[in-house]
């Protein structure tokens, strides 16, 4: 019975592969197809091979590297390339990755030309220590905010965060969230400095 519940559970497994194997061999073909439209949309498709993937996130056109870069399925060694790219659309696009490894996500913390914004709100967990401690002493107010409202900083980070008088751009025109907001929103934020922030100045804070 044993014997003929794993040759059963063999069959499944490779009749649920095959589709999948099959799909990737159509993607390996179209990605050599002579129409550009076709060719960009395997290099977006999830469902491309890695080795695909690597060959597309080589080619000289940027619009190609800024779709791998934007592929959850691209490999964690070709986001961190492509982080470094000449093209800023490309790195945006790697920011944006939910998936980009944190490798990839600490070389655009340096990135002077770009705000890698989505990948820091969307993918907290790329952050080490190390990480969340280079975000919060950024001379960039918005990579401070990301630190600030990042469940994972640590509290003496926090603390420190808890006295930075710099705004963000909030959701309106006009619109400005001091940094200290997020402090006092993450839930990681110490007792006793929650109680300094609810005598803050200011009443977003507060609330």
């Amino acid at each position: 019975f044993a014997r003929g519940q794993r040759r059963f559970l063999g069959d499944v497994s490779h009749e649920l592969c095959a589709p999948l194997a099959r799909l990737q061999m159509a993607l390996e073909v179209l990605a050599e197809d002579r129409t550009r439209p076709v060719r960009l949309a395997v290099a977006g498709n999830g469902r491309t091979s890695p080795d695909v993937l690597e060959q597309l996130g080589r080619v000289r056109d940027h619009d190609f590297r800024e779709a791998v870069a934007g592929n959850w399925s691209a490999p964690a060694e070709v986001l961190v390339r492509l982080a470094r790219d000449r093209i800023v659309r490309v790195r945006l696009a790697v920011a944006d990755n939910p998936y980009a490894p944190p490798e990839a996500v600490e070389i655009l913390m340096d990135d002077e030309q770009m705000f890698p914004i989505a990948a820091i709100l969307d993918n907290p967990e790329a952050f080490g220590e190390v990480g969340l401690r280079h975000l919060a002493g950024s001379p960039f107010p918005r990579y401070r905010w990301a630190a600030a409202e990042n469940p994972n900083t640590p509290p003496d980070v926090l603390d420190a965060l808890a006295s930075d008088v710099e705004r963000v751009p909030g959701r309106y025109i006009g619109h400005w969230n001091p940094i200290r907001m997020a402090v006092a929103a993450n839930p990681g934020t110490p007792v006793e400095v929650i109680s300094r922030l609810a005598t803050d100045d200011h009443a977003d804070v507060r609330w």
